[in-house]
């Protein structure tokens, strides 16, 4: 017994080997390759937007192209056409953007006259024109197409506007003859001037008709050179030529052509009553109206020049002279621009004032622009930039009725 057990404790062990080496031995694990960590990425850099361009500087805009046309009914070589060169010399030299020129119309008929001139013209170019030196008796009849027969304005013009007066002046009759002195004394008489049609043999007849001795006279007409010349030699009794200017200062000056016509002899100037000039402004036919001026006695400076020997007296007169106030303007049309008659009006009377005056003779400051008022100008008839500009300068117009 105890060899069996002895025997299957044996045979247990055996069985337990064998099986032991018939089972396969375990495998090793496969060596592990350790994950390398992940790396970490690169920094990255931005990419700068592109840059936008640096716009270009805006070039200033150039103001418009303005062409300016200046008329004058004064001839060629007489002051007031030597204002509108000035004035359009001035204007090429100072304003850019501005480019002037200038014409004449010397003895205005029907439409050959500044008004009637300029408004023959195409629409867009009289836009831009001004008529210079334009009496106040031009000024009413080209609005109500009115005038006698030689000076007559076939249309009415009433988009003809005021800007400023740019002279008021004494004009009157100048005579050696001490026994003439109104104009009822020129019965019989020769007077000599500028040639029919113009301003101021129109305003003359007025005159003679309302004294009642135009059919006793005779008129001669002519020019500047021929004045002097007929005055000394005795073929004229009067000259419808004789001018005085007062400045701010009221020191009256008279221009260097009459002075020259009648130096060397005493001149007395014929008075304008105030009933021929009521018979004027009451005659339905004349179609403007007139005013007077006095001139008091001795009180014209004379310089000294090659022309004047300042001791002799000559056109200063020996007694106060009431004669025709004569007003001349820069006028314009409804249809120019606002904004370029403003402008002009700065240009000169403000900006260049001190260059203009010299130019004209005379100071053209605002106050004077203004206060010198034409005969039976009303507000309407002023330019809208004119009145803006008046305006501004704190300066009343001043409407002569």
């Amino acid at each position: 017994m105890k060899r069996w057990l002895i025997c299957v404790s044996v045979l247990a062990v055996v069985l337990i080997l064998v099986v032991a080496g018939c089972s396969p031995a375990p495998e090793e694990p496969a060596p592990v390759t350790p994950t390398p960590a992940p790396e970490e990425p690169a920094p990255v850099t931005p990419t700068p937007a592109p840059e936008e361009p640096t716009p270009a500087p805006e070039e200033p805009a150039q103001p418009e192209e303005i062409y300016l046309q200046f008329y004058s009914p004064a001839p060629v070589r007489s002051g007031a056409y030597k204002a509108i060169v000035a004035m359009g010399e001035m204007l090429n030299e100072k304003r850019p953007g501005i480019t002037a020129a200038w014409k004449s119309y010397a003895v205005p008929q029907s439409f050959n006259d500044a008004a009637g001139g300029i408004d023959s013209m195409d629409p867009e170019l009289k836009k831009n024109s001004f008529a210079w030196s334009m009496a106040s008796f031009d000024f009413s009849m080209a609005r109500d197409g009115a005038g006698p027969a030689d000076h007559n304005y076939v249309n009415k013009h009433p988009g003809l506007m005021w800007i400023g007066t740019v002279e008021s002046q004494a004009w009157g009759l100048v005579t050696y003859d001490p026994d003439i002195k109104t104009f009822k004394d020129l019965a019989g008489k020769t007077i000599g001037g500028t040639a029919p049609g113009g301003s101021p043999p129109t305003v003359l007849n007025a005159i003679l008709k309302a004294a009642g001795v135009l059919d006793q006279v005779t008129y001669k007409g002519g020019g500047p050179p021929d004045f002097g010349k007929w005055m000394q030699s005795g073929e004229i009794d009067a000259l419808n030529y004789g001018q005085a200017v007062e400045d701010e200062d009221g020191v009256w000056h008279t221009p260097p052509m009459p002075m020259g016509m009648i130096l060397g002899r005493q001149t007395y100037w014929v008075e304008l009553t105030q009933e021929t000039i009521d018979k004027v402004n009451a005659d339905p036919t004349v179609g403007f109206d007139i005013s007077s001026v006095t001139i008091p006695e001795g009180a014209i400076f004379l310089p000294p020049s090659p022309l004047h020997d300042p001791e002799n007296p000559t056109v200063n007169p020996p007694m106060d002279a009431t004669v025709l106030k004569w007003n001349n303007a820069l006028t314009a049309w409804d249809t120019t621009d606002e904004e370029l008659v403003y402008d002009l009006l700065k240009f000169f009377a403000v900006d260049n004032v001190e260059e203009w005056s010299e130019a004209m003779g005379s100071l053209q400051s605002p106050e004077l622009l203004a206060g010198r008022g034409y005969q039976g100008l009303t507000e309407d008839m002023i330019h809208p930039g004119a009145l803006r500009f008046y305006q501004e300068q704190g300066v009343e117009i001043n409407l002569e009725q």
